[in-house]
């Protein structure tokens, strides 16, 4: 026997406003309805029809949007563990400055491949509001070659329409060509993925964007490389170790909280702190207007993601309910 369409909306109508993990998610859902259907029956035995019966006990549950807010502070707070989890990325990331062993090529490497693995399982099981840290963080690399390729390639069309500038080699630009497709349908499905699922994790993802691209441009200036990165990375390192430190605390204080206004302040806390460490280690990185400028881009990337979301809408969840209710009624 079928879900009824309207106990069937009613669930779903909580489940999209829940925005929490997909199993915890399920295992609400399926408490709520087996307290509804309990109720149903009884009122049922009492002599109302089954449509009755259902939008009566429905009804005195309470309505969606209240039952959902009810739910979200109970299990919106993340455990020590899911805390420690979502901090260990900028953690790793403030280590690798703190002892130096950025100089190693060896620790990088083995740390990017530990990131894209952790990320792959965190979502293969079920995107757990932790790995978005993961995730941001694997994307990085592929988010700043894309601006590399698409840079390489808007030079090289200047250079075909207007005959002057430095010419790209046909290699090069075959390679761009190849690899733009992939990074964009990469970028594009794991942040629209994440965003539908809940724009705060958007955010969260997105956290370390400003440091990350504070100090690239300390290192990068007039179009090319400092002859002395090695020793600048070497001076700043602690600065740098902080800023990462900074974004640890942001992140796993992000998962303790349970409301949503404060788990959106504490990530733009987090964020003015990191832009207020590079300005302290490098004016001439973020000197007072720089400071105000990145303060304003800050903003805007932490709360793009709630555009986004607008724009996309919220993830879907009838086809679960629909057919995985069923399945689970049918097998208790």
């Amino acid at each position: 026997m079928g879900i009824e369409p309207e106990l069937k909306g009613y669930l779903e109508g909580i489940r999209y406003r829940l925005r929490l993990d997909p199993a915890a998610e399920k295992e609400i859902v399926r408490e709520l309805y087996t307290h509804i259907e309990d109720r149903a029956q009884e009122l049922k035995e009492a002599g109302l029809s089954q449509v009755e019966a259902t939008r009566s006990a429905t009804e005195r549950f309470g309505r969606p949007k209240a039952i959902a807010a009810e739910i979200y502070k109970v299990y919106s707070k993340g455990n020590w563990k899911m805390a420690l989890l979502a901090a260990m990325p900028h953690l790793l990331i403030a280590l690798l400055f703190a002892l130096h062993l950025w100089q190693n090529t060896s620790w990088v490497v083995v740390m990017l491949i530990s990131m894209i693995t952790i990320s792959a399982y965190g979502w293969r099981h079920g995107r757990p509001s932790w790995f978005c840290t993961w995730l941001g963080y694997t994307l990085v690399p592929v988010f700043i070659a894309t601006l590399l390729s698409l840079y390489t390639l808007g030079r090289a069309l200047f250079y075909l329409l207007a005959g002057s500038g430095p010419e790209t080699n046909l290699w090069i630009l075959l390679a761009i060509f190849a690899y733009l497709p992939f990074s964009l349908w990469l970028l594009g499905s794991s942040v629209t993925s994440v965003v539908r699922r809940d724009w705060l994790y958007g955010s969260l993802m997105t956290l370390p964007l400003p440091a990350i691209a504070c100090w690239l441009f300390a290192l990068y200036r007039d179009g090319s490389f400092f002859e002395s990165s090695e020793q600048y990375l070497q001076d700043q390192a602690p600065w740098i170790a902080l800023s990462f430190f900074a974004l640890a605390i942001g992140a796993a204080a992000f998962i303790r909280l349970r409301q949503r206004l404060l788990k959106a302040g504490v990530l733009l806390t987090a964020g003015f702190l990191t832009l207020l460490i590079v300005a302290c280690a490098d004016p001439s990185v973020l000197g007072s207007p720089g400071l105000v400028a990145a303060g304003f881009l800050l903003v805007a990337l932490l709360f793009s993601p709630a555009l986004l979301e607008h724009k996309l809408g919220h993830e879907a969840g009838e086809v679960w309910i629909d057919a995985g209710l069923e399945r689970w009624s049918e097998g208790s």
